[in-house]
């Protein structure tokens, strides 16, 4: 098949024109009634005089890309009234300027325009229609004829047709607009249909006219191509003859059930009538299809594609002729002419070939599903795998979270303990005042040390020893010579007070302490 348009996203992509088309037309009818109601206090003659001047000037759109005042002349000072109001009307009037000059001339009206009848509500709708290549507005010549994004851009610049909260759904439906008549693929997922849905619905409601019928039959239609999918149903001449007798026996089932009052015939008349429903195709039927026969299934995918070949020409012929852009629609416009030739071809296709290609496409879909879900399948073991190591790594986190509670528990009994050594350590110290200011680290009949040094130091044969009457803790010595021990004694002491006799009493008046102990 030259192309699928039984594609699930070829199918999304055609619901998505369908709900534009149908938001188009709602958008503008409402134009020409809030026209109709902003201009009724205006004379029709006052208004055709007018835009006949403008015509004179060149002047087809208020707003251009010429950023320089426009000046325009005529020798009507009603005209001058009506273009402040109507510059005032627009949006970004702040950036509008026009500078009006009464004509010298008698008249500057053109003959050519006099007999025209002039549709002065569409030359408003022309005012307000930003057009990037200004020349371009004149292929249009009509409201109904508007694309959606021309109406949405008139509802958006023009005060009187702009209500509060449409700046948002009119940037989103021209942006999805763009997006779905420049797709290359005339493809979409669902994701983008509904969006398409959800911000056209969001614009009408904007527009305050639920009492109006061509509204409320709008949002039918939308709820319809939102909730429901497309079904080609095929029924040849022959099935259609067979299904015409099959419907007959379902009525006599019908009646058979009606009739029959025990529980097993019951039983099996109500199997034979849902049966013969299956197969006469009422479980086709339903509120979440959209039924159709293959023929105008087919002429619908055409002018579809038509719309989309019209919509491109229109942005072609708006762009500037050395723009990337315009570059870009022209080889989109020469594809989509291609795909409405390959359309064409499906519809002069067989019923029977069709079938065959209907199936291929459903076989497509239904292995791309298959693929999907072992994709999807192949992820959620993956999670699952990671999921499990998670897990486990939290568990040995709480471990390590208890083990480590249980090592601050026991290191705040041990400082504990400490403090109360401590404690008992200090009150010790507190006992022994005299130990703490000597800072005695030597045994109580030893001479210190440092000043031992120092008498070395000075008098290197100098034989210091305790006197005599230092303690003696070694039983040994209490039997040497008594003599000895005085007469040494003597010795020593005079040395003592030759030299550090200083040192002598401070020695003797800590050893008087140690015996009073």
């Amino acid at each position: 098949m030259p192309v699928d348009i039984y594609n699930k996203n070829f199918q999304n992509w055609l619901k998505g024109v369908f709900g534009l088309s149908t938001t188009r037309s709602v958008l503008c009818q409402y134009i020409i009634d809030q026209l109709n109601e902003d201009l009724k206090d205006i004379p029709v003659s006052e208004l055709k005089q007018f835009f006949r001047c403008l015509c004179s000037n060149k002047i087809f759109q208020l707003k251009t890309a010429r950023k320089i005042p426009r000046t325009w002349e005529c020798k009507h000072e009603k005209c001058k009234i009506l273009m402040e109001r109507f510059v005032h009307n627009h949006t970004e009037f702040g950036v509008l300027k026009f500078e009006w000059s009464k004509s010298s001339y008698e008249s500057i009206d053109n003959p050519d325009l006099e007999n025209v009848d002039i549709d002065v509500k569409w030359e408003v709708v022309k005012l307000y229609m930003y057009v990037e290549k200004e020349e371009a507005v004149v292929n249009y010549n009509s409201i109904e004829c508007l694309d959606i994004s021309h109406a949405t851009k008139v509802i958006r610049n023009c005060k009187v047709l702009s209500p509060d909260g449409s700046a948002e759904p009119c940037e989103r439906v021209l942006n999805l607009r763009n997006k779905l008549m420049h797709s290359p693929d005339n493809l979409m997922d669902e994701k983008g249909t509904q969006e398409i849905f959800e911000w056209t619905r969001r614009l009408l409601d904007c527009l305050d006219i639920a009492e109006k019928t061509y509204y409320k039959k709008a949002i039918e239609e939308l709820q319809t191509y939102a909730e429901r999918d497309f079904v080609v149903k095929y029924q040849s001449e022959e099935n259609k003859k067979i299904i015409d007798k099959i419907l007959e026996a379902k009525k006599v089932a019908d009646k058979l059930v009606n009739s029959i009052e025990g529980a097993n015939q019951l039983h099996n008349c109500k199997r034979l009538q849902d049966m013969l429903g299956s197969i006469t195709g009422c479980g086709l039927k339903g509120n979440n299809v959209l039924e159709m026969k293959p023929a105008d299934y087919k002429l619908m995918v055409k002018k579809s594609l038509e719309d989309k070949s019209e919509t491109i020409a229109s942005d072609i012929a708006e762009c500037d002729e050395n723009s990337d852009e315009i570059k870009e629609l022209e080889n989109l416009k020469q594809h989509t002419e291609k795909v409405i030739e390959d359309v064409e071809e499906v519809i002069q296709t067989k019923e029977t070939e069709e079938m065959i290609d209907v199936i291929n496409s459903l076989n497509q879909e239904l292995e791309y599903k298959k693929a999907e879900e072992i994709r999807l399948k192949k992820i959620s073991e993956e999670s699952t795998v990671k999921l499990e190591k998670l897990s486990n790594r939290l568990e040995s986190i709480e471990q390590e979270k208890i083990l480590m509670a249980n090592e601050v528990e026991e290191y705040k009994k041990q400082n504990e303990i400490l403090k109360e050594k401590t404690t008992s350590l200090s009150e010790e110290n507190c006992n022994e005042p005299q130990l703490q200011e000597l800072n005695l680290t030597w045994p109580a009949h030893s001479v210190p040390i440092e000043e031992k040094s120092q008498c070395e130091g000075q008098n290197d044969d100098l034989d210091f020893t305790l006197a005599d009457d230092t303690l003696n803790e070694n039983p040994d010595e209490e039997d040497l010579d008594s003599d000895q021990i005085e007469q040494d004694h003597q010795q020593q002491q005079q040395r003592q007070a030759h030299h550090h006799q200083p040192w002598q009493r401070r020695h003797r008046r800590r050893h008087r302490r140690r015996r009073r102990r």
